[in-house]
């Protein structure tokens, strides 16, 4: 999804730490794949595999009652989310309250997730 100029209060804003498009998308696939301890977006690795998304992140998104929002990091950089935030490091989770963003879960939180599970456990948690 491309950034947009108004969001929904409430909205969810993931933010990963990779590029976009076909081509970066096969690279990230071979760089989890053959050195997963040097890929830099910890985000992309627990919720999705080499094949598309993991079902449970699948499900967690469709059942997620708040406007859901996914940006690569050039999208981000674009958008004006980012004004809020220059520099911020990634990935990112940020939520849209009261006309700003405020960041639910930032690069350290999320590196430390040791399963996909943990995620899902903490994003119930702040949402």
């Amino acid at each position: 999804m491309h950034h947009k100029d108004t969001f929904q209060e409430g909205s969810i804003l993931f933010v990963w730490n990779a590029g976009e498009g076909w081509h970066q998308a096969v690279r990230d696939t071979l760089h989890k794949w053959l050195d997963p301890k040097t890929y830099p977006c910890r985000l992309c690795q627990l919720t999705y595999g080499p094949f598309g998304p993991r079902e449970q992140w699948s499900r967690f998104v469709e059942r997620c009652d708040r406007p859901l929002h996914f940006f690569h990091r050039e999208t981000f950089k674009a958008s004006p989310a980012s004004r809020q935030f220059p520099g911020m490091a990634l990935p990112a989770v940020l939520e849209f309250r009261q006309g700003r963003w405020a960041i639910l879960m930032g690069p350290r939180e999320i590196n430390q997730m040791g399963s996909l599970e943990a995620l899902l456990a903490r994003l119930e948690q702040v949402l």
